[in-house]
Order: structure tokens, then C-alpha cells, then sequence
């Protein structure tokens, strides 16, 4: 009935990404991103949810992004940080 309500494309594409369907969160999060360029829990739920996929590219794009509104987050950089000591990637 609202495609663009924010609140509703962040809370169930968190909850996607939390449960482990992590495609399906990228779906609702992309939008709500969209709808709220502002929104740093939703990037940094994307960011979460692309480094389980291994769209390693993708994740730290989002990361970073989360990184923008909340730099004192531990967690962004945690999983950065993850995300780089991948196999391949820089050490």
C-alpha cells in the first residue's frame, strides 16, 4: 500500500538480514536507503548483509557509508575489517 515507508522497507530488510536471507534484506534495505539517504543503521545493515553474500565490493561501500553517521560505531569497522582479511583481499 506504501512502497516508499521507510520504517517498514528498514525494519523487514533488518530482519531478512538478521534471519540469514540476506538477498531478500538487500532488497527492502536498498529502498529504504533510497527513500532515507540518511539512514546509517540501514547502510550498515547492507553492508552486513552483501560481506555474508561475498559481494565483498559491495559491503565495504556500505560499511563506509555507515561509517559517515556513526564513526565512533565499533561494529562498522569490525566488519570491515572482516571483509579485508578475506582470502584475496588485502591483509
Amino acid at each position: 500500500m506504501f512502497p516508499d515507508y521507510f520504517e517498514a522497507l528498514d525494519l523487514l530488510g533488518t530482519e531478512y538480514v538478521k534471519t540469514g536471507q540476506y538477498e531478500e534484506g538487500a532488497t527492502f534495505l536498498l529502498r529504504a536507503v533510497t527513500v532515507n539517504n540518511k539512514s546509517y543503521p540501514s547502510m550498515y545493515a547492507l553492508g552486513v548483509g552483501f560481506l555474508k553474500l561475498n559481494r565483498f565490493d559491495e559491503s565495504i561501500e556500505w560499511l563506509q557509508k555507515a561509517s559517515l553517521g556513526d564513526p565512533n560505531n565499533a561494529n562498522v569497522f569490525h566488519d570491515a575489517g572482516g571483509r579485508l582479511r578475506k582470502p584475496g583481499r588485502l591483509e
